[in-house]
Parts: structure tokens; sequence; C-alpha cells
């Protein structure tokens, strides 16, 4: 089963483009090789880095979005921890988006009893009395 995954490199900021383009495609082969495939790949380019890492304050960052096996990422880790020109990288599980209920109600896709939405939205005035949405609540005199 394929998982989706992020995975950000952070590479030393002195290589240049004909080493950056080996790097790059040496992480797409080893994605394709352990059946995983490349969904997309981004240069972001060279920024400061928050804190220094290897006495670097700047790194050259790439941008993998794949989808592999869960086992990748420790073969990735591993197939990595050896290359120099990497000094950080970062792997997150991409997780499936769902609409959220509150989401659903704010857009007017649900109502407050949580059916879906057939008629004008009810107001979040803790009644039932249906209240048009654009109302704009009217100031207080003193």
């Amino acid at each position: 089963m394929a998982v989706t995954y992020e995975t950000f490199f952070v590479l030393d900021p002195t290589i240049n483009d004909e080493m950056l383009g080996k790097i790059s495609e040496k992480i797409a082969g080893f994605i394709k090789e352990k059946n995983g495939t490349v969904l997309k790949q981004e240069n972001w380019g060279k920024q400061k880095l928050a804190a220094p890492i290897r006495k670097r304050s700047e790194g050259i960052y790439l941008y993998f979005n794949y989808s592999a096996p869960p086992t990748i990422v420790d073969e990735l880790k591993q197939f990595l921890k050896y290359e120099e020109m990497v000094l950080r990288n970062f792997t997150t599980k991409q997780e499936v988006v769902r609409k959220s209920r509150f989401a659903k109600k704010q857009k007017g896709e649900l109502t407050e009893r949580g059916e879906h939405e057939q008629s004008e939205p009810i107001a979040a005035t803790g009644g039932t009395e249906s209240v048009p949405v654009d109302t704009k609540p009217t100031e207080l005199s003193e």
C-alpha cells in the first residue's frame, strides 16, 4: 500500500547547479527504485537558515512529494546518511484532508442539527427561526 510523503532537503549552499541536478536525480531515482512515484519536485533555492547547520548559515532547499511504500522513510534516511552535501532532511506523511463538520457548517452546507442544507441557513442565534445571512447587528444607543 503506497502512502504519500513530503520530504524537504537542505543542501550545502556551495554546490553548483550540476551537482544539485545530480543529487535531485539520485533522490528521484532512489524513490522510483523502491517502487515509489515522484508526484512533485521543486527547487526552492538558497535561503537563510533559522539556525546554523554544520557551520552554514544558508542552505539550498529541495522539496519532494511522492507516493511510496511505508518502508521508504527509513531506507531514504540510510541512503542519505553518507551524502555529504545533504545537511538535513525532514519527511512527513501527507494526510488525506477531509472537510470537518464545522467547516461545512460555516459554508452553509450543514444546518445546526448536522443535516445537509436544503433551504436558507440558520443563523447562530440558538433558536430555530430563519434569519437572513447578510443581516448586520443593530447598534445600541446610549
